[in-house]
């Protein structure tokens, strides 16, 4: 009999009939667009996420009784790219200016990860299946751009603040496609749907929602 998941972790290593396939998702299922236009000689994106938290003390206690976010999540991105197609980096990113001084007004990047799409289907066409992350009013605040001479390739890298995130498309009204992955692993979530709400844009954050005190963890069907 063919070993379709690791006994311990359950970690699927081919379909339920024994066929092989590829369960990681890689890089190159990722597409970065800008309006609509793909930024093309990315050599590397990275997302950061932070929300900062604070342990709550208490006189008499040895011990934290509570940990709490203090400040709002924020968004930091940074790219990486080659200098290609006679686009220097803000160029690549639809921008019309080489000096970050220059911007006046933010822009939104998309992030669209294909992995879960039919096959050779036309994705330029919105198809099912695709997971399309915004980072919504982006604006640079560092650009870097080295000249080497003991490497010929000038590739430039930029730090960039978003706004805010969440999911847009398809997924933003319904479950994220292949949601608990090939697993079908139930997820918990808070039982008013607030969570929900925030990974699809409709607020800005979870914590001003009414009824903060009350809100409890709901395990979903899968």
């Amino acid at each position: 009999m063919t070993l379709t998941q690791t006994p311990n972790t359950q970690s699927q290593l081919d379909n339920s009939d024994g066929a092989s396939r590829t369960n990681s998702t890689l890089s190159t299922q990722i597409i970065i667009k800008v309006g609509n236009n793909p930024v093309g000689a990315l050599q590397g994106l990275t997302v950061s996420q932070t929300r900062n938290l604070e342990r709550i003390k208490e006189v008499g206690t040895d011990g934290i009784i509570e940990i709490v976010p203090n400040q709002a999540t924020t968004y930091d991105l940074r790219a990486e790219r080659v200098v290609f197609d006679q686009l220097r980096l803000t160029e690549a990113f639809s921008r019309g200016f080489r000096f970050i001084g220059a911007q006046r007004i933010p822009f939104d990047i998309e992030i669209m990860d294909i992995s879960f799409t039919g096959e050779n289907v036309d994705i330029s066409t919105g198809p099912e299946g695709i997971v399309a992350m915004t980072y919504k009013n982006c604006w640079f605040t560092n650009y870097e751009t080295p000249y080497r001479a003991d490497n010929y390739v000038i590739t430039e890298t930029a730090s960039i603040w978003a706004e805010t995130a969440f999911l847009t498309g398809p997924a933003a009204e319904e479950d994220i496609p292949n949601s608990g992955g090939i697993r079908g692993l139930q997820a918990s979530t808070d039982g008013g749907g607030v969570e929900r709400q925030v990974n699809s844009g409709k607020r800005l954050g979870s914590l001003d929602a009414s009824g903060l005190v009350n809100s409890f963890f709901e395990r979903t069907e899968a």
